[in-house]
């Protein structure tokens, strides 16, 4: 039976620090509708012809490529190429017409025995010249089949187009591919065409490691990187405390690795896409120095340097290990440390025996790599083999610390016997192999005495080498340290000995004394970054608030005033919902909820009054046997009929099994948590409609997971009977059902991986499948579903922003290059692309004020008491705002004695009934509110 031609969706790896990182998009770069383009024979089932493989033809070399019938994809038949010397072989498929500036993907399935497979898409002009090329390369051996893939945009002079499989000189292996296809994409104009520019929405000063170095003055200073986008590298001076300069780190977003060489060489390890960066101090020289392994590679990790100067460093996500040699420029690549495992988080270099030691997750690895042998073994103590990775690591005398993630312990290996050193709590007294300790590794060996120095919770700690004694010092440093540096200060109180460097990740210089143990603490004045947009949600007060990808913060814009407000204090928001007034954020890590009242003032600072405040924790239920640790929540909803907050989870790296969560604000109940309600995989999309809230999961569990299921589902939660009554796969082969919403037709609309369905909900059938974008796919999110004020769907799928037209089933794509979608009161749309914000208006959806209300919660005063009083405006198709900042307000009150208002504070003068009214004057209309009585007694009377 021959294969269809049919689109195969790819899925492509997303990182935490969303991907989930959402700094990591899809590898295509489409902005518009795609299309398949037939290829002639594309699973290569056609009998072979006088040796010809029907619509393919060999171009390079000969021989060496046949049709193969034991291995396949799909169908019976592939196509083997085998490279077994040292020249090029290549066969291409017939040429195909294309439109020059359009966006191509030639694409296949993939396995190899060893070397490197690789697939080119090739374009040709009018009379069949070649013109130009692009490739992609997948390193082998890969045992199951794969997806590899090559994007490229037509030239001008492009006429027709083909799909090449390819070996070249020096690449030895056999190599299968199967299920050839080339799509096409009609360009689109990007957001920043057609929307209006709102700028920069959050910003912050977010710094993840340090060290500390001379520089070509001679003097100490703190190196660190400033994440944003994009990120800075900044340069700060020991003894000022000031900031000496920075530079912008083009296409990075921050840095995990930060070390300075014994020369004075600074080397930074980026993320976003991977690159190693080296600072010569003597020349003020920045040079980008490239991918040290691999090019899909997207975080480099905390690194090593050797006394020679080599560096040494683990990758995401190829999960290698590296050198660079600044003598000869040159990478060295030790290969994927652990099978199957993507992360290396930490690598220390042991000079003595030249050996490497990695930190391997998502499933815990901890290998020691002989450089001299090329032997490998996995050294992690048996009983640490559930945890989710090993983090940080410093190696002094031997003895090698090592942190286990998001445990908040370390625990201590002795590399000459490999066993577990046991420690002594010189506080208790209690022995113990596992260390309170939650800083960025640990210092090296102090000056003047052998110790070593980390932190917990932002206390400073010492463990003695000698006895394996470690006890609290009782010094805060604010913050867990994230660099060490024992330096000799020219400062009074600081003789000898200091240690030095910057604790938590807000730029605070800690400088503590060893000899007097003298604190000082130095708030540095570091960039404030912009961060990338990671979420967009319309607030219950009309805003569109915006959160911050990696560093966190918010920023919210007012619709009827054009501000932006910046909110300093909180880490990245996953989710958001609203609820009686209140907004709710899903923070990462740990699946935190946090209550935001937007009619209080932000505070992130004052403990007793503190707005946003958390509430609970999602990390950890020792209630529910097996539960895995929750950590991102993506999806949350807010059903002010039962005075519900529903939250849906993603668990943390290497898990599977999501939780479905319920929480009844103001009740003081906890909350009541489902955990793997939907076996095996996780749920990232929630709605709401006539006493059921639908849920929408993925395949996919924390990064690194392996999925055990296939397809995503769709369920039905009954929020009276408190439980799931339905289930079903809505789009079938779909991972990922990434948004919900409710039609105007009463359906609940969903988008699973580019296909829009339509699910009526009294049977609980899919009624109607629209295949919006064949190209989409994710793990976690990739799509928002919005219903406008014309009764169409609008949405983003892939990075496009498009409309659906309920009667006909037509879609159209506006923009292009989005990423996030929320929808205003009054009907206009907003898109992030990056940091910056867009407003997109079609004047036809814009929707005017026909009424205003009064909002006064307590109408009964005592003379001196003030409230706040609302006013919401009554908007055209039964919608309704409390956005009236950019409206004109006057209050009418029948006695001005009694009552005064400003600045929507109304305050109670004298006693007596008082009635109250305003005038509302927005876009030209003007609107009158209905007159609210209010009853004032004196003080100490009643009401």
């Amino acid at each position: 039976m021959k294969k269809m031609t049919r689109f195969i969706v790819f899925v492509c790896s997303v990182l935490m620090l969303q991907l989930v990182l959402p700094w990591l998009h899809q590898e295509t770069n489409a902005e518009g509708a795609a299309k398949y383009i037939p290829l002639l024979n594309p699973g290569f089932e056609e009998n072979v012809v006088n040796g010809m493989i029907p619509g393919w033809t060999q171009n390079f070399g000969t021989g060496g490529i046949a049709v193969a019938n034991h291995e396949h994809a799909s169908g019976k038949q592939s196509l083997e190429l085998i490279d077994t010397d040292s020249k090029n072989i290549g066969i291409i498929s017939d040429n195909v017409p294309v439109n020059p500036g359009w966006e191509y993907i030639a694409s296949a399935k993939m396995k190899s025995t060893a070397g490197a497979g690789e697939i080119y898409i090739r374009f040709f002009d009018g009379d069949g010249k070649y013109i130009t090329g692009l490739n992609k390369s997948v390193p082998g051996p890969v045992s199951d089949w794969i997806d590899i893939r090559v994007n490229a945009v037509a030239p001008e002079n492009a006429a027709s187009a083909a799909v090449l499989f390819y070996s070249g000189k020096g690449n030895k292996g056999t190599f299968y591919y199967d299920d050839a296809m080339l799509m096409e994409i009609e360009p689109i104009q990007s957001i920043q065409e057609v929307g209006e520019d709102l700028g920069i929405q959050v910003s912050k000063t977010t710094v993840m490691l340090g060290d500390i170095g001379k520089d070509a003055n001679g003097r100490d200073v703190i190196y660190t990187v400033v994440a944003g986008a994009p990120a800075k590298f900044a340069i700060v001076d020991v003894e000022t405390e000031s900031l000496i300069k920075s530079y912008p780190l083009e296409d990075t977003s921050g840095a995990w690795g930060i070390k300075v060489a014994a020369d004075g060489t600074v080397y930074l390890g980026g993320y976003n896409k991977g690159y190693l960066y080296r600072y010569l101090p003597e020349s003020d020289e920045l040079v980008n120095l490239g991918h040290p392994v691999s090019s899909s590679d997207a975080v480099l990790y905390p690194m090593d340097i050797a006394s020679d100067g080599k560096i040494y460093g683990g990758a995401y996500s190829s999960g290698s290990v590296y050198q660079y040699d600044p003598v000869t420029n040159e990478f060295t690549d030790f290969g994927r440390m652990a099978d199957g495992q993507s992360w290396v988080r930490s690598t220390v270099y042991d000079e003595e025996n030249n050996k490497i030691y990695a930190g391997v997750g998502s499933k815990a690895h901890l290998i020691e790599y002989n450089i001299t042998t090329g032997e490998k073994r996995n050294i992690l103590p048996p009983q640490y083999s559930d945890i989710i990775s090993v983090y940080d690591m410093g190696l002094v005398e031997g003895k090698l610390f090592a942190q286990k993630e998001s445990a908040f312990e370390m625990f201590v290996l002795d590399t000459a016997t490999g066993e577990l050193v046991e420690a002594t709590n010189g506080d208790t007294g209690e022995k113990t192999f596992d260390i309170p300790e939650s800083s960025r590794g640990i210092s090296g060996k102090s000056p003047v005495a052998n110790k070593v120095y980390f932190t917990h919770y932002g206390i400073l700690y010492e463990y003695d080498l000698d006895t394996n004694t470690f006890k609290s010092l009782n010094v805060d440093i604010k913050g867990s340290a994230i660099s060490y540096k024992f330096l000799e200060l020219n400062e009074e109180g600081f003789p000898g000995y200091s240690l030095v460097g910057l604790s938590g990740n807000g730029g605070k210089m800690y400088k503590y004394n060893l000899e007097t143990g003298n604190l000082k603490l130095t708030d540095l004045v570091l960039p404030s970054e912009p961060a990338l947009i990671h979420d967009l949600s319309k607030g219950p007060d009309g805003k569109i608030y915006s959160t911050g990808y990696l560093p966190g913060n918010m920023g919210a814009y007012v619709p009827t005033t054009g501000e932006n407000i910046r909110f300093d204090g909180i880490s990245q928001s996953e989710g958001m919902a609203n609820l009686n007034g209140k907004m709710y954020l899903g923070i990462y890590p740990n699946a935190k909820m946090y209550e935001f009242d937007p009619f209080k003032a932000w505070n992130r600072t004052d403990s007793n009054a503190l707005n946003p405040n958390l509430l609970f924790s999602l990390e950890k239920n020792a209630d529910i046997p097996g539960y895995t640790p929750q950590d991102r929540a993506f999806a949350m909803l807010g059903v002010e009929e039962y005075n519900q907050l529903f939250i849906g989870t993603v668990p943390k790296n290497g898990n599977l099994g999501g939780a479905f969560t319920i929480y009844e604000p103001g009740t003081g109940k906890d909350p009541e948590v489902h955990w793997n309600l939907m076996p095996d995989q996780s749920i990232i999309s929630l709605v709401y409609k006539d006493g059921k809230v639908y849920g929408g999961t993925t395949v996919a569990g924390g990064q690194g997971s392996i999925p055990t299921t296939t397809e995503a589902k769709l369920f039905v939660w009954d929020v009276e009977k408190r439980e799931k009554t339905a289930e079903l796969v809505p789009v079938a082969g779909k991972r990922a059902l990434t948004a919900l919403t409710v039609g105007p037709d009463g359906n609940i609309w969903g988008m699973a991986d580019g296909v829009l369905f339509t699910l009526n909900p009294e049977t609980n059938e899919v009624i109607g499948q629209h295949e919006i974008d064949p190209l989409a796919s994710s793990n976690w999110r990739n799509a928002t579903l919005e219903v406008g004020t014309d009764g169409n769907i609008y949405g983003i799928i892939g990075h496009k922003f498009f409309k659906f037209e309920l009667e006909t089933g037509a879609f159209d794509f506006i923009a292009g290059s989005v990423d996030h979608l929320a929808q205003d009161d009054f009907g206009a749309f907003y898109l992030s692309s990056g940091n910056r914000l867009y407003k997109y208006v079609d004047e036809a959806l814009l929707l005017n004020l026909t009424g205003a209300q009064l909002l006064v919660e307590d109408q009964k005063l005592t003379v001196g008491d003030s409230q706040t009083i609302k006013i919401k405006g009554l908007l055209e198709k039964q919608r309704s705002t409390l956005d009236l900042e950019g409206a004109v307000v006057e209050y009418k009150i029948d006695k001005p004695k009694m009552l005064s208002v400003e600045n929507g504070i109304m305050t109670a003068l004298k006693s007596g009934r008082v009635e109250v009214s305003a005038t509302v004057k927005l876009n030209g209309v003007t609107v009158e509110t209905q007159s609210v009585s209010i009853w004032i007694n004196n003080a100490g009377g009643n009401k």
